[in-house]
C-alpha cells in the first residue's frame, strides 16, 4: 500500500487504472489496424481512402480519427497525457456511435434484428464514456501522468482558468 493512502483509495485507483488500460488496449488494437495494418487491418492509406470514399468522411478527419484511436489508445494504456488522449478517443467514439446509429436508422432498433450495428453502437458508447471519465477524472495514481507530475500541472491550469 502506498504511504499515506487508505486501502479504499488504493483499490479505487487500481480499479480506475484497469478500466483506463482496458479501454486503451482496445483502442490501440483497432488504431494499429488502421494506422499500421497490424492484426489483419488494411493500413493507413487504405483506411483513409476507404473511409473517405465509402463513408464520405473528409480525409483530414479520418487521419485525426486514426491518430486518436492509435496514439490515444497508447496514451490511455500508459497513462501519458491521458486527458488529451481521452478527449481524442471520446470524440472518435461518439462519431463512430453516431455513424453506426445512422446506418441502422437510430438508437432504438433492438427489435429489428440488426444486432451487429446495434452492438457497435453500445460498444463505442462504453469506450467513449470511459474515455470521457479519463478527461474528467484524469489517469489516476497508476499512470505516467501521476509519476511525472503531469496530472497535477494540468489540474493547476484548470483551476487557474476556472477561478
Amino acid at each position: 500500500m502506498a504511504f499515506g493512502k487508505s486501502m479504499e483509495n488504493e483499490n479505487r485507483d487500481f480499479g480506475w487504472a484497469l478500466a483506463r488500460i482496458a479501454t486503451g488496449i482496445v483502442m490501440a488494437y483497432y488504431g494499429s489496424q488502421k494506422a499500421l495494418g497490424l492484426f489483419g487491418g488494411s493500413g493507413f492509406s487504405a483506411t483513409v481512402e476507404g473511409m473517405s470514399s465509402n463513408m464520405g468522411i473528409p480525409e483530414p478527419l479520418v487521419v485525426l480519427a486514426i491518430l486518436a484511436e492509435f496514439l490515444g489508445g497508447l496514451g490511455l494504456v500508459v497513462g501519458l497525457l491521458s486527458r488529451v488522449a481521452g478527449f481524442g478517443v471520446f470524440v472518435t467514439m461518439m462519431v463512430a456511435m453516431a455513424v453506426n446509429a445512422n446506418r441502422v436508422g437510430g438508437f432504438g432498433v433492438l427489435a429489428t434484428g440488426i444486432h451487429d450495428s446495434v452492438n457497435l453502437i453500445f460498444y463505442t458508447f462504453v469506450l467513449g464514456m470511459v474515455a470521457l471519465g479519463v478527461v474528467i477524472q484524469g489517469a489516476g495514481a497508476f499512470s505516467l501522468d501521476a509519476r511525472f507530475g503531469i496530472e497535477s500541472r494540468i489540474g493547476q491550469i484548470f483551476r487557474r482558468n476556472s477561478a
